[in-house]
């Protein structure tokens, strides 16, 4: 398991997109095959993630240009 505090941070905590790519081609080659919800859950577990991160819900606050 990866310590996600290690990990590159956002400013609420949760670990940035590029941050996760490595954790995700470490699982991805446990298997040859996945379902997508499968490699999501598997990644999350990975990275050991606290309950309170795995409860949130991204919120769309729009942008405008």
């Amino acid at each position: 398991m990866i310590d996600y505090t290690t990990l590159k941070h956002q400013a609420d905590g949760t670990p940035t997109w590029d941050a996760f790519l490595g954790v995700i081609l470490k699982v991805a080659v446990e298997r040859q095959n996945w379902q997508s919800s499968e490699l999501i859950q598997r990644t999350l577990e990975e990275a050991n993630l606290p309950q309170s991160m795995l409860q949130m819900r991204y919120v769309n606050t729009g942008s405008k240009m």
